[in-house]
């Protein structure tokens, strides 16, 4: 869009990638690409390209997670055990990518010219293996675990009820098939303990959007630099990249890295340092 002096530039991209392996070699049906043989990044038969492969916990036929119901058990109303069996437990290929650019410019004989120019990048979907927490909730670090005095009325008897903060275990059933309804309290044994015994609990959804790059230019008018026969142009800069981050499903602190950088193994995080947020001033001269 151009009006006189005015003009505003808008340009996107949107990327959406299907696949499935369909075939490896014979007698091979998965290759993993990063980290262990659980948990870790692999290519599995009939599965899309890269998916989290680990522990999971075990569930009934409708897919409910099957619940501990015995109150003399140290899992009590947590998931009863951990499935022998590995799986996928994540898919690391984002549903889709997008990205939008914004320019606004004005040109004036008088003021000069001025630009203004931001990208923004979103990413939908994708999961991350976050072996961060698996280690940083043991240690009660984390915001999260600020939620821990969470305990039994009575120690000796659990099916007397919680005091504290507490929660009940999503989509579970008990043993008699009814729903899980019993409470769990937030404290130190849950934390250390008991969450995260199967690695489907350490993925998380890698969705985002990140304000990836802010540009501002200013170049000085053609009168004054008429009065000057060394500059032909002059023009400042400032840029600012990666000023802003929403990863609202993401508890780490960038779902942008990976342990294995732009290699194959991509969806595993394990104490990565984020991407740098900067800013950079320019003085562009031409003679």
């Amino acid at each position: 869009v151009k009006v006189g002096g005015f003009s505003w530039t808008l340009a996107g991209t949107f990327t959406k990638n299907v696949n499935t392996i369909e075939s490896l070699t014979e007698g091979v049906d998965q290759i993993r690409l990063a980290g262990f043989t659980s948990p870790g990044i692999y290519i599995v038969r009939n599965q899309g390209y890269g998916v989290i492969w680990g522990s999971r916990y075990q569930r009934d036929d409708q897919g409910r997670v099957i619940i501990d119901d015995d109150p003399t058990s140290g899992s009590y109303g947590l998931p009863a055990a951990v499935d022998g069996n590995l799986g996928v437990i994540g898919i690391t290929q984002p549903d889709w990518l997008g990205s939008l650019r914004n320019t606004f410019s004005f040109s004036n004989e008088r003021l000069g010219s001025f630009s203004l120019g931001a990208v923004l990048d979103k990413r939908e979907g994708g999961d991350i293996l976050n072996m961060d927490n698996f280690y940083l909730n043991f240690y009660g670090t984390p915001k999260a675990t600020e939620v821990r005095d969470g305990r039994y009325t009575d120690p000796a008897d659990p099916t007397k009820g919680v005091t504290g903060p507490s929660f009940v275990y999503p989509n579970g059933v008990l043993s008699d098939g009814q729903p899980n309804n019993i409470q769990v309290p937030y404290d130190e044994t849950y934390w250390r303990v008991n969450w995260g015994l199967a690695q489907e609990e350490w993925v998380e959804d890698g969705s985002y959007i990140r304000l990836r790059e802010v540009t501002f230019t200013y170049s000085l008018p053609r009168k004054v630099l008429q009065k000057s026969s060394l500059f032909q142009d002059v023009s400042f800069v400032v840029t600012g990249r990666n000023l802003y981050l929403n990863a609202p499903n993401f508890t780490g602190s960038d779902p942008e890295t990976s342990l294995y950088g732009s290699a194959n193994g991509q969806g595993f995080y394990n104490f990565i340092t984020p991407a740098t947020k900067s800013w950079n001033v320019g003085l562009n001269v031409t003679f």
